[in-house]
């Protein structure tokens, strides 16, 4: 930060775009996420899960 004069804010905007490319597989992986638990609770809840994942009542 103290070599911001020294020509490191040209290298700051290309670091950004590094930065941009590594966390967007990263939102791709959050999204595959959700995607395999739903597909995990149908499979378990044939009846009995989904009074469980309804509500916690017996």
């Amino acid at each position: 930060m103290g070599i911001k004069g020294s020509g490191v804010p040209e290298e700051d905007p290309h670091h950004l775009l590094d930065y941009d490319e590594e966390e967007d597989p990263e939102m791709d992986i959050e999204e595959e996420e959700p995607e395999e638990e739903p597909v995990e609770e149908p499979k378990p809840l044939p009846g009995h899960g989904d009074q469980f994942d309804a509500h916690p009542n017996p």
